[in-house]
């Protein structure tokens, strides 16, 4: 699940250099995404999460980034992306060469299919 987690950063425009402080901002969710409930329930909220785990998949996160768009999408065998332009106006999946655009629904979705992987 950490991937996933750090795809959504990727396609924020998350650098490496910020990704320690966004974690920390966003530590709840982190937890939540990657671990699901076990930290809320061991310790009683998931922002518990231990340092070492979050310090860790900053570091992870600083690798990942590297990876080309072709094969993060290849190993999370993604091909579809639905684009949600109204939620997430800041998001850059023209900007990705393996995605073409295949489909509108009225304004606020794009659908993009993965190609070249």
């Amino acid at each position: 699940f950490a991937k996933k987690v750090f795809l959504g950063y990727r396609l924020r425009g998350v650098e490496p250099q910020e990704i320690g402080k966004i974690m920390e901002k966003e530590k709840e969710q982190v937890s939540d995404n990657i671990f699901g409930i076990y930290y809320r329930e061991k310790f009683g909220s998931s922002a518990l999460i231990p340092e070492e785990l979050l310090s860790e998949l900053k570091n992870e996160y600083r690798n990942f980034y590297n990876a080309s768009f072709s094969d993060i999408f290849s190993e999370l065998e993604i091909d579809l992306i639905v684009w949600d332009k109204k939620n997430e106006p800041g998001l850059t999946y023209e900007d990705i060469s393996i995605l073409r655009k295949t489909a509108s629904i009225g304004d606020d979705f794009i659908i993009y299919e993965a190609s070249g992987f």
